[in-house]
């Protein structure tokens, strides 16, 4: 019997996915455990899958409805820094406090979903291997295909390409916030930046005044 751990975001489209995974490695008589904050104890354990609390400080029992409630009423920029402090506090929170929640219950293996790369960041600090599960469209970057957030078709010209190269610029951009939370963990961790799966643009940091304001 292997002991696997699971690392995703905390929303249901992300969750109940992982939990799918999560019982079916239990049916083949392994033994699963989800790390998250307090506000998906119940949930997870109502699936019969065992739940480890980390995060209990900076995200209390109740703080994920009141920020989903929180989101549900902006829109435009205002929503999207909004979504992307929500994001980098949880990134934050799980390279702050997964590597020894993990290490104490003896976790073979992480299964980590690929929005939330910080999971495969515990992994590699600690030295356990894990997979990446793709709840959502797949972020795999390739040069000739659009990303899943655009409405564009694939098409094989130099200007498309291009299109999609600065595309993928401004998304490095809205994303450097959360990898910047990454890097100064990971710093404290002596884990190599080089493990993200996203590396930053130099200009990253300097919009980080503007998310977070």
């Amino acid at each position: 019997m292997k002991h696997y751990g699971i690392i995703c975001p905390p929303v249901r489209g992300h969750l109940n996915p992982s939990l799918a995974v999560a019982r079916e490695l239990q049916r083949r008589g392994h033994r699963v455990t989800v790390f998250h904050m307090p506000d998906l104890a119940s949930s997870v354990r109502a699936e019969q899958v065992d739940f480890v609390t980390i995060g209990a400080n900076d995200h209390p029992l109740g703080s994920l409805s009141q920020s989903l409630a929180d989101l549900g009423r902006l829109s435009g920029f205002a929503a999207l820094r909004f979504t992307v402090r929500a994001i980098a506090k949880t990134t934050e929170m799980i390279c702050r406090d997964a590597p020894q929640a993990v290490r104490d219950a003896r976790v073979d293996m992480l299964l980590v979903d690929q929005t939330e790369p910080a999971g495969g960041s515990v992994a590699e600090h600690l030295g356990i291997p894990f997979v990446t599960l793709c709840n959502a469209l797949a972020l795999n970057r390739e040069p000739d295909v659009p990303p899943p957030f655009s409405p564009w078709n694939y098409r094989e010209s130099m200007w498309a390409r291009m299109r999609i190269e600065n595309q993928r610029k401004v998304a490095m951009e809205i994303l450097g916030t959360r990898h910047l939370a990454m890097k100064l963990w990971l710093h404290k961790l002596f884990v190599c930046v080089s493990i993200l799966r996203y590396q930053p643009l130099g200009k990253s940091e300097s919009i980080l005044a503007t998310l977070l304001a």
